[in-house]
């Protein structure tokens, strides 16, 4: 795999840099992005509890079963990814690269894998 100067998977830099240069032409989205960032898992908890309301509402007991087990697989997910990417221990692109846009505070752990992609 060829990588950059940085250290960085070319793809990888390639990639970020593309979105980066999105995100400083789009200065009207920095809000509601920030707002997502810091308080996306709390939708992503409210939308696990309607599906879990919805469910048992419904009286389907395979249904409500499977909107507890949900949350469940999330935190076992994020369990799992812990030690990978502690084993793998990739810097975030941002910490690779200078003169980034950063909208929100620098995350301290590492990028690959993300918790977002499990």
């Amino acid at each position: 795999m060829s990588t950059t100067p940085t250290g960085l998977p070319l793809l990888q830099e390639s990639w970020f840099r593309h979105i980066n240069d999105f995100a400083r032409n789009t200065t009207w989205l920095h809000s509601p992005i920030r707002l997502y960032a810091k308080d996306g898992v709390i939708l992503f908890a409210l939308l696990l509890l309607v599906g879990w309301w919805l469910a048992r509402r419904g009286g389907d007991l395979p249904r409500v079963a499977r909107s507890l087990w949900a949350p469940l697989g999330v935190l076992l997910a994020l369990a799992v990814n812990q030690p990978i990417a502690n084993a793998v221990a990739e810097p975030r692109p941002y910490a690779a690269l200078p003169h980034v846009l950063v909208l929100v505070s620098r995350s301290t752990d590492y990028s690959f894998p993300s918790d977002h992609a499990v």
